[in-house]
């Protein structure tokens, strides 16, 4: 199905073809006319010829016109069909909620009448903004935990379809804010084992690493010492033991380090989630932050065009320029990060 921006982009380009077709529906008797009367060899043709020259202008325009009504014809078929079917969808997802609302008039419950309604307006509201903003706002922290198992579902599945063939990849990013390693035995919890079977079972994951600078300069310094006043620093270690540990290291893991002050987009964005599928189809959670009550929370992102620009940034950090070990590898001095490393059971080699 098309967003409103391409269905917008082809009305114009309808438009314009049909400027175009009239354009020429008036150029061609007029150059008809213009060749029989000023032709150089005009002399020698009889009438018949110069009447067969008018008669071919006069007639082609007729022949375009028949061809742009059986084209607009032909879309507008194609359009209604495609319409046809959605509608079909619709009712058939809609058939599963109106028994709902309509078990909750019949309980002649005012209570659970009143709550359904309600309901339905939160809703509908929800839905609306949706649409006019080709994103779902800020998620509640369960309905967050409830899109990434839904999209955990979709790459393990495709991947179980696919099988030899599959070619997906999870793309994560971890800001290492001070706020981001808050201890969560609930959703987060839970989710973070989901996360790890999945590269565990050979699922590619990629997770662009967005660290403060004095990180990076504390790796390159010619005397490193553990920080005591870095927040982000015991979360940076955490995560090179989960990934890169001696005996545990996952294959399937990459991650590329960039500083936050390298790209100011990515830096704003705070943290995602995505999968891309064998298909190529992209699912993004964006815009993850920490709410009042220390949860996580994000929004769905709808808009293709914004999904593309998301995917190119992407990829334009997912190198090996950017990859983690060479980062470190360039940058710390010996006898220096490297050896904490090894002492703490994390080989980068």
């Amino acid at each position: 199905m098309k967003t409103n921006s391409e269905n917008g982009q082809a009305a114009t380009q309808w438009r314009q073809s049909d400027t175009i077709i009239v354009v020429v529906q008036l150029i061609l008797p007029v150059v008809a006319i213009l060749v029989v009367q000023f032709y150089p060899s005009s002399t020698n043709w009889n009438s018949d010829v110069k009447l067969s020259i008018i008669a071919l202008g006069l007639i082609a325009p007729i022949i375009i016109q028949q061809v742009a009504n059986s084209v607009a014809q032909n879309t507008n078929v194609t359009a209604a069909a495609r319409i046809e079917n959605r509608l079909e969808e619709l009712d058939e997802k809609i058939s599963h909620v109106n028994p709902m609302l309509e078990r909750a008039f019949l309980s002649a419950n005012d209570k659970i009448v009143r709550f359904a309604l309600r309901r339905a307006g939160e809703v509908n509201t929800l839905i609306k903004y949706a649409i006019d903003n080709q994103r779902s706002g800020n998620l509640k922290p369960r309905e967050y935990y409830e899109e990434l198992d839904y999209l955990a579902h979709l790459i393990i599945r495709d991947r179980t379809i696919k099988k030899e063939d599959f070619t997906g990849e999870i793309w994560a990013m971890t800001s290492f804010a001070p706020d981001e390693w808050i201890n969560d035995d609930g959703y987060e919890g839970l989710w973070i084992d989901t996360l790890q079977s999945m590269v565990d079972t050979g699922i590619r994951t990629k997770r662009i690493c967005i660290v403060p600078s004095d990180l990076i300069d504390l790796i390159g310094s010619e005397s490193f010492s553990v920080p005591k006043d870095m927040p982000q620093f015991p979360g940076f270690i955490k995560l090179l033991q989960d990934y890169y540990g001696t005996g545990n290291k996952k294959e399937a893991a990459q991650h590329y380090i960039i500083r936050d002050t390298t790209n100011t987009d990515l830096t704003r964005t705070a943290g995602f989630f995505a999968i891309r599928l064998s298909n190529g189809e992209m699912h993004i959670l964006t815009g993850e932050t920490i709410d009042k009550y220390g949860s996580i929370t994000a929004e769905a992102l709808f808009d293709e065009n914004k999904i593309r620009q998301f995917s190119d940034l992407c990829h334009k950090f997912m190198t090996e320029k950017y990859a983690i070990e060479n980062v470190i590898k360039d940058v710390a001095k010996p006898n220096g990060f490297g050896d904490y490393l090894l002492a703490n059971g994390v080989n980068l080699v």
